[in-house]
């Protein structure tokens, strides 16, 4: 099989304005905010209409299955060897918070042969209002044919066979020819994951993969975008992915996004503060390690004494290219539940929900912090461990 190249900008450009024509006459299937370009919606050829159909039942009970919180009404498209080795969808959380086909309108734009059998499914999410339209990403699907019925695969599952692999104990890497791959990196990062899943009690029932670009859109056109707004210039830039333990990076070291795959893993409905207060506890953020972003937070409160920082909703407005206050904050939470009560100490604030009752429960309860007392901690917490940040 070919390998599959890399798409150029100006392919891309191409392609979302190709799109946006198609859809000014399309018609939709209003109910899923599904269309179809008018040569998919009409055509005559039949293996297309069913592929058609396929992908927008699929699409459907894609949804369905974030309702009703049962993956089998999506799984059930899927096909079968990717699902052996733990892999669905793995576009369906590239957004994080719920399925990127849930963020708009879902634009099929073209179903093509490719080769192997296989058949391509180009479509892209739109988020419109009354006076724009937002692409918010631009991506492939495929899907074969197996006993008569269409299944679907993922670009990942056509490309991997094309990137260098390097295996360690937990963690699988995928990373292109060109791509300056330290192995000595990777072995620190295996340990980092062996020391802390011990640290936590923490059994990975499969393995890590983590695919590596030399920039954040290339390891993103390895699972099928063309364009995602998962995207940075920043080498210190990645995310991880839950519904299929992955990691995008640039880096083979991207600890901050290993502790994640550790702890959103085993408990993923816990409250995001400690999720990422806890990778930056370990990891640092942004390329910084924790004591740096203390001492910016520090600055911050400087700045602006009479700041509310247990208002966790509106810290975002207070985070700049260097530091984020949120990840900060949530990192004291965890160094202060370290202090008091160890390893199950922080355990026990990732059994709360992630809403902010769960949030303000475990940090009353399990801390001993009442709400009306939480930004007057946070500020003496930071002043005497800042004490040894100058």
């Amino acid at each position: 099989m070919m390998a599959i190249s890399n798409k150029t900008d100006m392919k891309k450009i191409v392609f979302i304005i190709t799109a946006l024509l198609l859809l000014l006459n399309a018609p939709t299937l209003s109910a899923q905010k599904i269309t179809f370009s008018p040569d998919i919606l009409l055509t005559k050829d039949a293996e297309i209409a069913a592929i058609r159909d396929t992908w927008s039942s699929y699409i459907k009970d894609c949804v369905k299955s974030y309702k009703t919180k049962d993956k089998s009404f999506r799984l059930s498209y899927w096909n079968a060897q990717e699902k052996e080795i733990g892999f669905s969808d793995i576009l369906i959380d590239n957004m994080s918070e719920f399925p990127i086909y849930l963020y708009g309108e879902l634009v099929t734009f073209n179903i093509d042969k490719y080769e192997d059998g296989f058949y391509r499914i180009r479509s892209m999410v739109i988020q419109s209002d009354s006076t724009s339209k937002n692409v918010i990403g631009v991506f492939s699907v495929y899907t074969k044919k197996e006993n008569s019925i269409y299944k679907l695969y993922n670009h990942f599952f056509l490309e991997k066979s094309h990137l260098n692999h390097f295996t360690a104990k937990n963690i699988n890497y995928y990373y292109p020819s060109d791509y300056t791959f330290n192995t000595k990196e990777a072995e620190e990062a295996e340990v980092f994951y062996s020391m802390l899943s011990d640290k936590y009690r923490f059994t990975p029932q499969k393995k890590l993969t983590y695919i590596i670009g030399n920039n954040l859109d290339e390891a993103n056109s390895f699972i099928g975008f063309d364009f995602s707004q998962k995207r940075s210039s920043s080498k210190s830039t990645g995310y991880y992915c839950y519904s299929n333990n992955l990691i995008f990076s640039c880096q083979v070291n991207h600890m901050h996004e290993i502790v994640h795959s550790i702890f959103i893993s085993s408990n993923p409905a816990a409250p995001l503060l400690f999720q990422e207060g806890i990778a930056t506890y370990y990891a640092g953020t942004i390329g910084k390690d924790y004591k740096y972003h203390l001492s910016r937070l520090s600055e911050i409160i400087e700045n602006a004494p009479d700041i509310d920082l247990s208002n966790f909703d509106e810290l975002h407005k207070l985070t700049t290219s260097d530091t984020n206050p949120f990840y900060t904050i949530g990192a004291i939470f965890i160094e202060y539940a370290l202090e008091t009560g160890g390893n199950d100490k922080v355990l026990a604030l990732f059994k709360y929900s992630d809403t902010p009752e769960g949030l303000y429960k475990a940090i009353e309860f399990e801390l001993g912090i009442e709400l009306n007392r939480i930004n007057s901690f946070i500020k003496y917490y930071l002043k005497k461990k800042c004490l040894s940040c100058t």
